[in-house]
């Protein structure tokens, strides 16, 4: 098979065309390692050097970039979390100036109904502040539908005036974020049985 011969680059072209016309003949068959000359080879090399330091470049300035994308957003995390910290705080530094000046009364001229009216609207500054975070109160009344998770059972008792598995009583409310459960209420839950005698009931039957 005849091999047309190698192209010789003109006076005019450059080192870079030169190099990228052997390239392309090299994949094109056209050319073979044997006919590549010194000179060829070396400017070949030093092309490759030339790409493999910008590439070793754009390595490690892609690499710096990452480092400081990854630097600030630590930065903005740690400040988000401070001013979220601060907003909390600041919102219940007026519920504890409120127990300072319940603490500064005379207990010798408050009685006792005043002092329990007091801690009455602290608790209320407390829950509105709960609330204005997004905080809900769970407080179920009685009768109302026992949800695992949102409630807790601590006992069980038996109750005419309630279905059985419902609510029957709460002895602690529970809080929640939208449908983050912080704390389930405490509840007891109606159970079905026979209800106790009444003493005078019990007697008249045994009298009977």
């Amino acid at each position: 098979m005849n091999e047309e011969p190698m192209q010789q680059p003109s006076e005019t072209s450059t080192e870079d065309q030169a190099i990228v016309n052997l390239k392309a003949q090299a994949e094109q068959g056209e050319v073979y390692v044997d006919e590549f000359t010194p000179e060829d080879i070396a400017q070949a090399m030093v092309q490759l050097a030339a790409e493999r330091t910008e590439f070793e470049d754009k390595w490690k300035r892609a690499l710096a970039e990452c480092a400081n994308i990854e630097r600030r957003s630590a930065t903005r995390a740690t400040e988000t979390r401070k001013q979220a910290i601060k907003g909390v705080v600041q919102s219940f530094i007026g519920v504890v100036d409120h127990f300072d000046l319940a603490l500064a009364q005379d207990t010798s001229k408050v009685s006792a109904e005043q002092l329990a009216d007091g801690v009455r609207m602290i608790r209320e500054s407390f829950i509105n502040v709960l609330k204005q975070h997004g905080v809900q109160t769970i407080s179920p009344s009685a009768g109302d539908e026992f949800q695992p998770g949102m409630h807790e059972a601590v006992t069980q008792i038996i109750s005419a005036e309630v279905k059985p598995g419902t609510v029957a009583s709460t002895f602690q409310s529970g809080y929640r974020m939208d449908d983050w459960v912080i704390r389930p209420a405490k509840v007891a839950v109606a159970k079905a049985g026979e209800q106790p005698m009444p003493d005078d009931a019990s007697a008249a039957s045994e009298d009977a």
